[in-house]
């Protein structure tokens, strides 16, 4: 096993606090118990047919201008985190476009497509001296040969899943040669209920969160 990190744990807390306050202040809905459920419907276009394609260009522009902006303040850029989970559902399979180019490219599921992303968006990022980072989600499941070309380019791997059976996802992707970033949901995701009261308002689904939890990580 890789080396596992805590390094930028304090800072995800901190980032679950503000997400947390900006959602309720904007929306002004509470916290339930539940997840929300999301029943909207999605349309993937211009995704993956050619090098010219509208994602890669965003994804292009986006990157040299979150460059020069680290570079104009002096500061040095090591990574960008690009995320890579909660895709939403049927999002993929759902696309003409994406069942088109899966055909032309012979992949068999819409996994091989989110590995031919993958391997695209952190060549790109590599080409331009900035590692990529993301959730546990991009180092899942690949096969050992793509493990081999794009883990070297990550700068760590946030394992969110410390909870039940999946509690080994830290230790696969660290086997799998990637660094690992720990931010334990049963730990850190302060978004979670404080107790179980019927009146505390939070999550549920990765357990109860407060400041003993939390501390306990370290």
């Amino acid at each position: 096993m890789r080396r596992a990190s805590l390094y930028n744990t304090f800072s995800a807390s901190l980032l679950l606090v503000c997400s947390a306050w900006l959602s309720s202040c904007v929306s002004q809905i509470p916290l339930t118990k539940e997840k929300p459920v999301n029943n909207s419907t999605y349309q993937v276009e211009y995704l993956f047919e050619h090098e010219g394609c509208k994602v890669y260009r965003f994804m292009d522009k986006v990157s040299d201008e979150i460059i020069k902006m680290y570079k104009d303040a002096g500061v040095p850029l090591a990574t960008i985190h690009i995320g890579g989970d909660e895709v939403p559902k049927g999002s993929w399979t759902g696309s003409p476009l994406c069942h088109k180019f899966m055909e032309e490219k012979g992949m068999k599921d819409t996994h091989e497509l989110s590995e031919y992303f993958l391997e695209n968006i952190t060549e790109m990022l590599s080409k331009k001296g900035v590692k990529t980072s993301g959730w546990q989600e991009v180092a899942l499941h690949h096969s050992p040969e793509v493990n081999a070309r794009i883990a070297p380019r990550f700068a760590g791997v946030y394992c969110w899943s410390t909870i039940g059976k999946r509690d080994i996802v830290p230790y696969t992707v660290a086997n799998e040669g990637y660094d690992v970033i720990l931010c334990n949901v049963n730990n850190l995701y302060i978004d979670l209920a404080y107790n179980p009261h019927k009146d505390e308002p939070g999550l549920t689904w990765g357990g109860y969160v407060n400041e003993f939890t939390s501390f306990n990580i370290l």
